[in-house]
């Protein structure tokens, strides 16, 4: 049989996949639209200005930023504040960030609209500013947070010898519990 040993008739995958491409308008990797045939270098074209079309728009759209630093009283950098966009007046979260080694923070694409910065961190004072954004991106400046200081009672540490362990199968009790 021509093009290889087909057996009862059989089309090979290679021939079956061309058939079912001819049905469909497509010959060797061009598309054929009406009347028109298309090569595959013209549907990709095609396709990547289609997309850069609808793509700009949405850039126009994408959103501001909010830029600052986070720092302690005495003006040294916090590493690792959590910085949050909460939108009001839900306190929807929008967008977040850390604090870099210097304390700089970046939130990017942050629609225009009504927002309440808000900057936590373990140890510290949480600071929240209401800020507006509307056509240009907003420079917050910087921001100092406080040591949270906290009285705490004295603080007593004990050994406490747990009586048994479960190991898989096995129930082994600790002799120094029961001292």
């Amino acid at each position: 049989m021509k093009g290889g040993d087909m057996r009862s008739g059989d089309m090979g995958r290679g021939a079956m996949r061309r058939r079912a491409m001819r049905r469909r308008g497509i010959e060797g990797g061009a598309v054929k639209l009406g009347a028109v045939k298309l090569g595959s270098r013209a549907v990709a074209i095609a396709a990547a200005l289609a997309l850069t079309i609808a793509a700009a728009p949405a850039a126009a759209q994408d959103g501001y930023s909010v830029h600052g630093r986070v720092a302690g009283a005495d003006g040294a950098a916090i590493d690792g504040a959590m910085v949050v966009a909460l939108a009001l007046p839900d306190s929807v979260l929008t967008k977040f960030s850390l604090s870099d080694g210097g304390g700089q923070f970046t939130l990017t694409r942050v629609p225009a609209g009504d927002y309440l910065l808000q900057i936590t961190m373990v140890g510290r004072e949480t600071i929240r500013q209401p800020f507006t954004l509307t056509d240009s991106n907003l420079d917050a400046g910087t921001i100092a947070l406080e040591v949270l200081a906290v009285d705490m009672d004295e603080l007593v540490v004990s050994i406490e010898h747990v009586p048994f362990v479960n190991r898989r199968d096995t129930l082994a009790y600790n002799a120094n519990a029961f001292v």
